[in-house]
């Protein structure tokens, strides 16, 4: 994976591998390096507000930090968007201790630190590389900030990418990856003022034709009217914070603290701005989620802008922003959460209902149209290994450790005709929006070999079919 299609991910896969050594490979077990790194995050959220502002600052800046929606949401999700939060909290903090530090033979290890801590977070998530942008920025926008300091930042910088050289090359070579869907203005701002902070993933569907919102629970779809609701509240409170900074500004070289809105704005506007506008320009590469480690910055200034209302204000308003949060938090842990995924509820009704023996045909995600099928249904089968064992693949032609992607490589049914001979129950797995000729077309097949349809369960994307051949007469 690491050498085909997925070498932007190899770092987190390293340290998910000594994680599951130690806590297993269970769902809670694998989230659990999340969470513990959303806690290293928020330990550094405290110390930048601690330094900024103070310890009555600090509280009111983790407290935000805690509740915010992409935080909460990266902290349940099992990849490497929480350490990226981590890395650009800790590099920030890092670089700000430095600044401060009078001693040469001390600050040098922490610039190597600093430096460390960027190559970690890039090798974890490409994106925050823009986070050395940021920083660029408010290194020449900070007046307390000497040339001396700015030439070592630079050559810090610059050996940082030249350590980094090598993978980013590899990486770009990979980029294939990315969505090639059209990408407009209109959806960068959307997804901006609400999807990246106060959002997080969505239990609507983002792919196929039915693009269905589900219920969730006892909130319905109150997380949608409650994320824009936070996002009108969370920049409302950001402008707030940039005005009442203003005077700050303008004493900075008179005060014993940073200008904390010279170090967080760039971090909250650079990375999307410069992503928005080459994706626009030239060619779709952003991804709300590819920002989550911008989240501490907006923590800070929303919470200095909750700091700069009057107290009883300030309380009321805290309170109904926490208020709006619970529809999006119960959201994101319901049973469809991630994009109205269901596959957890198929490997349960495949694991009880099927038997050893019995075939499965995961049918093309997409109607590709080759000599061969790529993208099929058989994810399924990846994430919960245990619910298909036993059970024969009929299309199966590569498995994807063969195929060194994550499903492998199929033929189509109509090609299986042999595997079907040697089976008495075939379970179909597709994608609810499968388009409608082929799965006729499948089950035309299916029943002119003998099979009829006997038991199915459809969920929000996938549906599953049970054939069972028909007994001779």
């Amino acid at each position: 994976m690491v050498g085909t299609i997925d070498l932007v991910h190899g770092f987190y896969y390293l340290l998910l591998h000594g994680w599951i050594e130690v806590f297993g490979s269970s769902a809670p077990g694998i989230r659990g390096f999340s969470v513990l790194a959303i806690g290293v995050a928020g330990a550094c959220v405290y110390w930048l507000a601690e330094r900024f502002r103070g310890r009555s600052f600090a509280f009111w800046a983790v407290l935000v930090f805690a509740v915010l929606p992409r935080v909460t949401w990266a902290g349940a999700e099992a990849r490497s968007y929480a350490i990226t939060v981590a890395f650009a909290a800790a590099a920030t903090l890092v670089l700000l201790v430095v600044l401060d530090r009078d001693s040469r033979s001390a600050a040098a290890w922490w610039w190597v630190g600093y430096g460390l801590l960027v190559v970690g977070g890039v090798l974890s998530n490409l994106y925050v590389g823009l986070l050395l942008v940021a920083h660029l920025v408010s290194l020449l926008w900070d007046r307390r900030v000497t040339r001396a300091q700015r030439s070592i930042w630079l050559i810090t910088a610059g050996a940082t990418v030249a350590a980094l050289a090598p993978f980013l090359l590899a990486a770009y070579r990979q980029a294939g990856q990315l969505s090639d869907m059209a990408f407009g203005l209109r959806d960068l701002l959307r997804n901006v003022a609400v999807n990246q902070f106060f959002l997080g993933d969505t239990p609507t569907t983002t792919t196929g034709a039915s693009r269905t919102t589900i219920a969730i629970g006892d909130v319905g779809s109150l997380w949608l009217p409650s994320a824009v609701v936070l996002a009108i509240g969370g920049w409302a409170l950001m402008i707030v914070a940039v005005i009442v900074h203003r005077d700050e500004l303008a004493r900075n070289e008179k005060t014993s603290t940073r200008p904390m809105v010279v170090w967080l704005l760039p971090w909250i506007v650079v990375p999307p701005a410069m992503i928005g506008i080459y994706s626009i320009a030239v060619s779709p590469m952003y991804g709300p989620r590819y920002l989550s480690f911008a989240t501490p910055a907006v923590a800070l200034l929303v919470a200095y802008g909750l700091t700069a209302i009057r107290s009883r204000w300030r309380i009321a308003l805290a309170g109904l922003l926490v208020l709006a949060v619970i529809p999006v938090y119960v959201s994101q842990r319901q049973l469809y959460a991630k994009n109205s995924s269901d596959w957890i509820s198929i490997a349960q009704f495949v694991a009880e209902n099927a038997r050893p023996g019995d075939g499965v045909y995961f049918a093309p995600r997409y109607d590709v149209g080759g000599a061969t099928v790529g993208q099929t249904t058989r994810g399924i089968a990846v994430a919960y290994p245990d619910a298909f064992s036993g059970l024969v693949d009929l299309t199966l032609l590569r498995s994807a450790v063969e195929a060194d992607d994550l499903v492998g490589e199929s033929r189509y049914l109509s090609q299986s005709t042999d595997r079907l001979e040697a089976v008495d129950t075939v379970w179909v797995v597709r994608r609810v929006d499968h388009p409608a000729d082929d799965a006729a077309a499948d089950d035309d097949l299916l029943a002119a070999a003998g099979f009829e349809r006997t038991q199915e369960w459809q969920g929000p994307l996938d549906e599953v079919i049970k054939w069972s051949r028909v007994p001779a007469s």
